[in-house]
């Protein structure tokens, strides 16, 4: 090689060497630092001072979205319970923190500002998950692709122990960054709107996994309580890609065939059906409704949750978080009400007259001798607590 050639071959070398620090350079540069790959950044939550003080203060902190502040109806019921039990002469202070629309992305954030935790923390959340836009749309594959990075043991670990890596291991690199609540108005596609609910599943995995290991670590105890979920609601709306104009107008017909009392009918027809339209929330829903007027109501209940996990519009809670808390509880060892089992234990049932058993006020609230049950069973196990 001559020497001219191998001046033009370290010159390309240099070059090549000084676009790949560039390169480098720019994307330490332009990616935050994060272990969990969350696609967003919460700036200002816009609590309050006073709200801050009110909670650090309080024995018993009640946490989440609408249904946290359903259970805060009762909270004088719970200090009530416990107080008589234990002979207290000043009354437990018991703050309710949750908020309307609230995730579990702001519940955390405003726990991790927080000096110091009530000793008893009650989280009942995971009704308005997908009410605000924690990410844009376009950016879901490489999102889900984190995820699926982070899953790996061997790059968790490693991001755990030297975050700045996950700057050049994770491919999202657009972080949304939130304050106000401003809902979320994005005009989703259908598959947009599954990988919404996709990624919003495997972030709540590791919040509510976050959130537990938060107030373990602080010395407090916390509370889990699953959404009860109105099975009798039918689904929002279909899923696109799940269904055909054919399919639709044979579910316009088994929808008639049940309003004129042929059950059994749609029960058989509708058994194929969804069979063969595995994620058609009407199929599911339909089929469900026969089911449990034919007094299968096992598998009525089975249907019915199927039809609100395939619900393309994402507007209350649905099986999938409950389950996700369950699995959080047992593997954390922390206590949990199964408030949807509680109450959907008597979907189908009797009463001592006959009839069957009116379970929900409205599509979100249940009767309130179910409420009664919680505040028993919190109760108790407070006081439990207290005597250890």
């Amino acid at each position: 090689m001559t020497k001219k050639n191998k001046n033009k071959l370290k010159t390309c070398l240099i070059l090549v060497f000084i676009s790949i620090i560039g390169y480098l350079a720019y994307i330490y540069i332009s990616t935050p630092t994060r272990i969990i790959p969350y696609p967003f950044k919460i700036n200002n939550d816009l609590t309050t001072k006073e709200e801050y003080i009110q909670a650090s203060k309080a024995d018993i902190l009640i946490i989440g979205d609408r249904m946290g502040n359903l259970l805060a109806h009762y909270k004088s019921r719970l200090v009530q319970k416990i107080s008589t039990k234990l002979n207290l002469q000043t009354n437990l202070r018991v703050f309710n923190w949750a908020r309307d629309n609230e995730g579990i992305h702001r519940t955390l954030y405003k726990l991790k500002n927080l000096k110091s935790l009530p000793k008893y923390i009650i989280y009942h959340g995971a009704g308005q998950e997908f009410s605000e836009k924690l990410f844009n749309i376009q950016d879901a594959k490489n999102i889900i692709t984190d995820f699926d990075r982070f899953k790996n043991p061997h790059i968790s670990t490693l991001i755990t122990l030297f975050p700045v890596l996950s700057r050049f291991l994770y491919k999202n690199k657009n972080i949304l960054e939130i304050s106000k609540y401003t809902g979320d108005k994005t005009p989703y596609n259908d598959r947009g709107k599954q990988a919404q609910i996709e990624i919003t599943y495997r972030m709540y995995k590791h919040q509510i996994k976050e959130l537990v290991k938060l107030v373990k670590r602080s010395g407090s105890n916390i509370f889990l309580i699953t959404i009860p979920i109105n099975l009798d609601i039918p689904p929002g709306k279909v899923c696109n890609n799940t269904t055909t104009d054919k399919i639709e107008n044979y579910l316009d017909e088994m929808k008639q065939y049940l309003d004129d009392g042929k059950s059994k009918q749609v029960y058989t027809n509708l058994n194929d059906l969804r069979i063969n339209t595995v994620s058609n929330s009407r199929t599911y829903y339909l089929f469900g409704q026969a089911a449990s007027r034919l007094g299968r109501y096992s598998e009525a209940r089975e249907a019915l949750k199927k039809a609100i996990a395939y619900d393309c519009r994402t507007t209350r809670a649905t099986p999938v978080f409950n389950s996700i808390m369950i699995n959080c509880a047992d593997i954390n060892n922390v206590p949990l009400i199964d408030f949807n089992d509680l109450v959907n234990r008597n979907f189908g049932r009797k009463d001592e007259n006959g009839n069957n058993h009116v379970l929900f006020l409205d599509n979100l609230r249940p009767q309130d001798k179910y409420y009664e049950t919680v505040i028993s069973i919190l109760a108790a196990t407070i006081i439990k607590l207290l005597y250890l």
